[in-house]
């Protein structure tokens, strides 16, 4: 694991821009299957808002890990 990130004398944990990221990603990305009615195809939407976000995180974070960065 990466050690925290310091910015001006604060600690951020070291997945923080990972999670800055994938948040940047996601917004366009949940527009656009918003637009195109994906949601509609779930029982519940915003479970499945939060699971889409997931896997992206966690696939980031995982190819931060593997690329070594």
């Amino acid at each position: 694991m990466a050690p925290e990130l310091a910015f001006d004398g604060v600690l951020f944990p070291s997945l923080l821009p990972v999670f800055v990221i994938s948040a940047l990603i996601f917004w366009p990305l949940e527009t656009l299957l918003t637009k195109a009615g994906v949601y509609r195809w779930f029982w519940h939407p915003s479970l499945a808002r939060l699971s889409f976000f997931i896997l992206l995180f966690a696939g980031l974070a995982l190819a931060r890990t593997v690329i070594g960065v």
